[in-house]
């Protein structure tokens, strides 16, 4: 159950990442044309994944921990805000290690071909 519940947090933070793509190409085309800067991006997303939490009553720590704040609103609030914060820094780092993975992958694709110094 554990697994299921991250693979929704990690679709959730998908999600969330796209809208903001969305708000920031429409904002930058109806906008004086400059680009977001990357802490523009990150407050967007922090605020759209808060505002998606509290709509779609989604925590991580209630729905991956199992935390039952039963009905303390306070608590639910602070769930909500740790999820924004979750995406907020998750998709962050989810993007470098992809990154960081792909840009391993082309160096070991470029160095296929060449000799090695025990191949000669």
């Amino acid at each position: 159950m554990l697994f299921v519940n991250l693979a929704k947090l990690f679709l959730f933070s998908i999600f969330i990442s796209a809208v903001v793509e969305v708000i920031k190409g429409f904002l930058v085309e109806v906008g004086d044309k400059k680009p977001l800067s990357g802490q523009s991006i990150k407050v967007l997303t922090f605020a759209f994944a808060l505002l998606y939490a509290k709509a779609f009553d989604y925590g991580a720590m209630s729905k991956i921990l199992a935390i039952d704040y039963g009905e303390n609103r306070f608590a639910g609030f602070l769930d909500y805000v740790g999820t924004a914060a979750l995406v907020y820094n998750g998709a962050d780092w989810a993007f470098n290690k992809f990154s960081a993975i792909k840009a391993k992958l082309q160096t070991v694709q470029q160095n296929a071909g060449k000799p090695t110094d025990e191949s000669k």
